[in-house]
């Protein structure tokens, strides 16, 4: 196959190359100063947030976009992807389809100049960084239950590759003590999977404890009518949703990895029982054979043999 790659394709893929950098960044800083479960995974699997700050046009354009635009380059969204509040009309932001986009689990918003209001920033202090102060503040929230939506998604696919890393047929010995070590060390780590699992799931009972101190946000609708779609009921659902995903995984998993571990235990002992067999009957050869050469050692062999018969005849 023969490919073409122009320069609208090649500033996509220095724009991702930034953000793929400045994550691996985040990542290493958060491994120094504070470590968590993020910080032994992949740079993509942790929830990063993005702010980019437009002066004229808005980065997230709705319906009707043209094709191959300049916000091409720095993310292609679907109208139906943009979140956004009425009373703060330059600040919108996008999850990424389903809240996973295919580069991870990364937040990016947006504040177009044209369209935001002064006295939304005036408490924020002066220049770019006034942006910033307000984005942190108004997402605080937001962030939060999009990092749990990442643990969750990220413990999934973790659960997923354990299950398909397993192979028993034609497996050596080498490779079964191997094999026992990784179940052992997928039963360390997703220990207290489980108990959060199953805390978000009751937290996720109730859509009251994802409301926002700034009010909810709202996306356009999947379907034909002008229905908005709820950030709240979003997070409330996806949570819910990967929350019972794992538990339900998880305990198959369990109950699989324990068959494992008993066909492995009823190989070895299979194996060790052909073992002694083989011992055995090399101990009975090894018997014979000796007795044999002692008796063909003995000139006298034959009349001791006759006597050990008659005496057990006579004794009959």
């Amino acid at each position: 196959m023969i490919s073409r790659r122009g320069p609208l394709d090649l500033k996509r893929e220095a724009v991702e190359g930034a953000r793929s950098k400045f994550k691996e960044m985040a990542k290493v800083w958060f491994g120094k100063n504070m470590p968590g479960y993020f910080c032994g995974v992949s740079a993509n699997a942790m929830p990063t947030a993005e702010l980019v700050v437009t002066k004229l046009e808005p980065l997230f354009l709705g319906r009707g976009a043209p094709f191959e635009s300049w916000q091409d380059l720095v993310f292609n969204v679907r109208p139906t992807e943009v979140w956004s509040k009425h009373s703060k009309g330059g600040l919108k932001f996008t999850l990424g389809q389903s809240g996973i986009r295919r580069e991870g689990v990364h937040l990016i918003s947006s504040v177009c100049e044209s369209e935001a209001e002064s006295q939304d920033f005036k408490h924020y202090g002066e220049g770019e960084r006034k942006y910033v102060n307000y984005a942190v503040e108004v997402f605080s929230d937001v962030l939060a239950n999009y990092s749990v939506v990442g643990y969750l998604t990220e413990n999934l696919k973790a659960l997923k590759l354990s299950r398909s890393s397993l192979r028993l047929s034609k497996i050596g010995k080498v490779k079964q003590l191997r094999l026992l070590e990784d179940i052992q060390k997928f039963f360390d780590q997703s220990l207290g999977a489980p108990v959060i699992a199953s805390e978000l799931k009751r937290r996720a009972s109730h859509s009251s404890n994802f409301l926002y101190r700034y009010g909810d946000y709202s996306a356009p609708g999947l379907g034909s009518k002008n229905e908005l779609r709820s950030l709240r009921h979003f997070f409330t659902q996806a949570t819910d949703h990967y929350s019972d995903t794992i538990l339900v995984e998880e305990h198959s998993l369990r109950e699989h990895f324990d068959q494992v571990a008993n066909i492995i235990s009823i190989r070895e002992s299979v194996q060790a029982q052909q073992k002694t067999q083989v011992l055995t009957v090399l101990a009975l050869l090894v018997a014979v054979l000796s007795m044999v050469i002692t008796a063909l050692q003995s000139p006298s062999w034959v009349k001791e043999l006759e006597l050990l018969l008659a005496t057990i005849v006579s004794f009959k």
